[in-house]
């Protein structure tokens, strides 16, 4: 599955459960550094939300809108 990813969500980022979200992510983006992008125009990105505090779910709308526009123009 790592290796079809092109945007990895990592929810839950708030109260205690916010330090284990915060390392998951640094875990992804270390093993997403081991693996061949599928495409040259798009990097994978690795995300924090929480959706109890309403929080990164804008950006995480943001990359895949930018993900969309990318691989469309290309």
């Amino acid at each position: 599955i790592m290796e079809l990813a092109d945007l990895i969500v990592v929810n839950k980022a708030d109260g205690p459960l916010e330090q284990p979200a915060k390392l998951a992510q640094s875990q992804y983006v270390s093993a997403l550094k081991l693996m061949r992008p599928r495409s040259p125009n798009w990097k994978p990105h690795v995300l924090l939300t929480s959706a109890l505090n309403n929080k990164g779910i804008g950006e995480v709308w943001d990359a895949v809108t930018n993900f969309e526009t990318i691989m469309l123009d290309t």
